[in-house]
């Protein structure tokens, strides 16, 4: 734990990382009031994880790799949040840190004081760099220059209004792909994949690291059988539905293009949309839309209240941004990041 420190309004506070298996229900409902006010507060699009979902976080992450987390709290009430990555699978140079402090407490030294814990973790673990987000023209962005990080550009936000589809243009859109797709079929991969589907997944999911680059990531992306398993779990420990689809070359059997979507439980009406990659010798067949299109059939038929699809891609993937916007969605935020190498 770290010493009480005294903030603006001389009142003490105190700094002191979670457990997850010994969390107070208290601590956490504190941390995701804190999430909520700030995303209310700066107009950002978008839902925030539930207490549950939250809890569910702590334990297994995205995908195997649970954030650290630490609260600044006041009088016993939570008014900032870090959330400190250390990503276990590759990039294990790096500390991921997004910093949270409740609206009403803003620019009283509190981020800095996060700030602090996660400079002091990220050298503890004997990594070399943090880097964190935030949008652009909002008081995070304010906040990664004030910390000396430069904020350079981003990730982009958008989101598909699933009420709005017109599903006459997207029926033609599939239609015309399906014409240049003659020897590939699309096949859906259950929640948890059978053992013998994980050499074809991993092989598709590593198309990834052909997108554009993450200048801060050194190295590639990688998807061993343990990532794809974490993955699986952590839908479940999120509160989440997952669906995935790939596409399959017929003459050979191969996964050659692939996506995924996560669907949350206690708001069916959000969906999350994850990777979508193509092999680069299967590129030019437009599976990328027909996988787009065909889980967006598919989720229609199951998630009868869906209503919003959120997505986030680098704003140097074109390709991918030009299918998204096809099939309907439409930019909302643009992102910011900054680097401190320790």
């Amino acid at each position: 734990m770290a010493p009480a420190i005294t903030s603006g309004c001389d009142v003490a506070m105190e700094i002191r990382w979670l457990e997850p298996a010994t969390v107070d229900r208290r601590d956490i409902g504190g941390v995701v009031a804190v999430l909520d006010s700030a995303r209310v507060a700066d107009d950002r699009p978008g839902i925030t994880l539930t207490v549950s979902g939250f809890r569910g976080l702590m334990r297994s992450g995205w995908e195997g790799d649970p954030p650290l987390v630490a609260i600044a709290v006041e009088a016993h009430r939570v008014v900032g949040v870090l959330e400190l990555t250390l990503p276990p699978w590759d990039n294990t140079m790096l500390g991921v840190a997004s910093i949270t402090v409740d609206p009403l407490r803003r620019r009283s030294g509190i981020g800095r004081a996060l700030f602090g814990a996660a400079i002091d973790r990220v050298r503890s673990a004997g990594r070399t760099t943090i880097i964190a987000d935030a949008p652009v023209g909002s008081h995070g962005e304010r906040f990664l220059a004030a910390m000396g990080m430069a904020p350079e550009a981003g990730e982009q936000h958008r989101m598909q209004d699933v009420t709005s589809l017109d599903w006459a243009v997207l029926d033609r859109l599939y239609a015309d792909a399906r014409r240049h797709s003659g020897d590939y079929e699309l096949r859906e991969i259950p929640a948890v994949a059978p053992d013998e589907t994980l050499p074809g997944l991993i092989a598709v999911m590593s198309a990834i690291n052909d997108a554009p680059p993450d200048p801060r990531h050194a190295e590639p992306d990688r998807y061993p059988p343990e990532r794809i398993r974490a993955y699986e779990a952590g839908e479940a420990a999120l509160g989440r539905v997952g669906y995935r689809m790939v596409a399959v070359h017929v003459p050979t059997g191969r996964f050659v293009g692939y996506t995924a979507v996560g669907v949350d439980v206690e708001r069916p009406w959000y969906a999350s949309q994850y990777q979508t990659t193509v092999l680069a010798e299967h590129r030019g067949h437009r599976l990328g839309l027909l996988l787009k299109i065909e889980m967006q059939r598919l989720l229609r038929d199951r998630e009868p209240a869906l209503r919003t699809v959120s997505t986030w891609n680098s704003r140097d993937n074109g390709h991918m941004i030009a299918v998204n916007e096809a099939v309907g969605y439409r930019l909302v935020a643009d992102w910011c990041s900054g680097t401190t190498n320790l």
